[in-house]
C-alpha cells in the first residue's frame, strides 16, 4: 500500500548486500594479496586436485578464517575459491570471467575458450569437476581472470549463474560455436 517504504526497504536491502559483497571481496583480495608472499601455500593449493585437499592447507584456513562469518559460510565452497584464486596470476575485473573466455585473443576470430568446453564446464555440478575445469580455463587465460567475479559465480554455481555466464560468453563473442 506505502509503494515509498516499499522502495526505501528494498534499496536498503540492496544496499547492504553490496555492503557484504564489498566486504567478501574485500576480504578475498586482501588474502589473495598476501597469498603472494607466502609462496609455500600458494603453491600447495595451486596443486590441489580436490577441494578435500585444498581444505588441509593453512592457506585456505586463513580465507575461512576471513570469511566463515560474512555470506559466503560454506567451507567447501570457499576451498573452491581459494584454489582457484592461487592459480590467478593477475587480477582482471574488466569483464566478468565468462566474457573472458568467449573473447578472442589479439589477432584472432575465436573465443579463447572453445564452446564445446565451456558448454561441458557449465555442464560440471560437482566441486572437483569445477575446479578442474575452472583451472584449465584459468591456465588458457595464462592466469588472468577476473578473481571476485569468479569467486561470486563458483559459490553460488547453480542454473543462474550458467545462464549469466551463457549471456556473458556469448554476448563477448557473438559467432562462438
Amino acid at each position: 500500500m506505502n509503494q515509498p517504504n516499499q522502495k526505501s526497504e528494498k534499496q536498503s536491502s540492496e544496499q547492504g548486500r553490496n555492503k557484504e559483497q564489498s566486504i567478501e571481496y574485500q576480504r578475498l583480495l586482501e588474502w589473495w594479496h598476501a597469498l603472494a608472499d607466502n609462496r609455500g601455500d600458494r603453491a600447495a593449493l595451486r596443486r590441489a586436485s580436490s577441494v578435500q585437499q585444498v581444505m588441509f592447507n593453512p592457506g585456505f584456513h586463513r580465507l575461512w578464517h576471513r570469511l566463515s562469518n560474512t555470506r559466503w559460510n560454506r567451507s567447501e565452497r570457499v576451498a573452491l575459491i581459494a584454489a582457484l584464486a592461487a592459480r590467478i596470476k593477475q587480477n582482471d575485473a574488466r569483464k566478468p570471467f565468462a566474457a573472458q573466455l568467449g573473447s578472442p585473443p589479439a589477432g584472432r576470430e575465436k573465443a579463447i575458450l572453445s564452446g564445446l568446453r565451456f558448454r561441458r564446464l557449465l555442464q560440471t555440478d560437482r566441486p572437483d569437476d569445477l575446479l578442474q575445469a575452472c583451472s584449465r580455463a584459468i591456465a588458457i587465460r595464462n592466469g588472468q581472470a577476473n578473481i571476485t567475479n569468479l569467486a561470486e559465480s563458483v559459490y553460488w554455481w547453480n542454473d543462474r549463474v550458467h545462464r549469466q555466464w551463457a549471456f556473458d560468453y556469448y554476448a563477448a563473442n557473438p559467432s562462438a560455436d
